[in-house]
C-alpha cells in the first residue's frame, strides 16, 4: 500500500497534464473570444484546476519528505499557472476592504480589552479612542487600496489569454518531460539541470 507522499510523487505529473490541458483550452478561449463570450464551464473547471495548482505545491512540500521527487522550479511553475488560471476571479475579491475591516475589528477588540486592564486607557474617553481607530483604519484603507490597485493590475496581466496559454503549455510540457526523462527537473534537464 503506497503512502500519501508516494502517491503524490507518482501522480503530480499527471495532475499537471490534466490542468495544463485545461489551461491551454482556457488560454485559447480567452484569446479568440470576448470576455462575455468565454466558456463558463471552462472558466469554472479552470478555477478549480487553478486552486489545485495553488494548493498542490504546498501539500507536496508538507507531505513529501523524500528528496528528488520534485523540483522547486516545477512547484513555482505550478503556482504561477494556478495564479494565472485564477487571476480573474481573484481580481474581483475586494482585498482592501476585507483586510482593513479585519484589522479594524481586531484593533477595536484589543482596545476594549486593554481598556479594562490599563488605567491609562481607562482615562481616555471612548469617543476619542473610536476617532483614533477610525483615523488608523482610514490610513490603512488608503494604503491597502493602493496596494490592491497594483495587485489587480498584476492579476489583470496574469489573466490574459496569451499568458494563461503560455504558462499552462509550459506546465503541460514540464509534466510530460518529467514523465519521459524520469527526472524531477523535466524541461530543465535538457539545459543541464539534474
Amino acid at each position: 500500500m503506497a503512502t500519501t507522499a508516494e502517491l503524490l510523487g507518482i501522480l503530480y505529473p499527471y495532475i499537471m497534464i490534466i490542468i495544463g490541458i485545461l489551461g491551454v483550452a482556457l488560454g485559447i478561449d480567452r484569446i479568440f473570444k470576448k470576455r462575455e463570450e468565454e466558456s463558463k464551464k471552462l472558466q469554472v473547471l479552470s478555477f478549480f484546476g487553478g486552486l489545485v495548482f495553488l494548493a498542490l505545491p504546498i501539500v507536496m512540500v508538507i507531505t513529501i519528505d523524500t528528496e528528488g521527487v520534485y523540483s522547486n522550479y516545477t512547484l513555482l511553475l505550478m503556482f504561477l499557472t494556478g495564479l494565472s488560471l485564477n487571476a480573474r476571479p481573484f481580481e474581483k475579491i475586494p482585498a482592501a476592504f476585507t483586510i482593513v475591516s479585519l484589522i479594524g475589528i481586531l484593533i477595536f477588540v484589543l482596545v476594549l480589552q486593554l481598556r479594562q486592564t490599563s488605567e491609562f486607557i481607562q482615562g481616555i474617553p471612548l469617543q476619542y479612542i473610536l476617532i483614533g481607530i477610525g483615523v488608523i483604519i482610514l490610513i490603512l484603507f488608503l494604503m491597502t487600496f493602493m496596494a490592491e490597485q497594483a495587485l489587480d493590475a498584476f492579476l489583470f496581466l496574469l489573466g490574459w489569454g496569451l499568458i494563461v496559454l503560455v504558462l499552462s503549455l509550459l506546465s503541460l510540457i514540464q509534466a510530460i518531460a518529467i514523465l519521459v526523462t524520469g527526472n524531477r527537473y523535466g524541461l530543465l534537464s535538457f539545459v543541464g539541470f539534474g
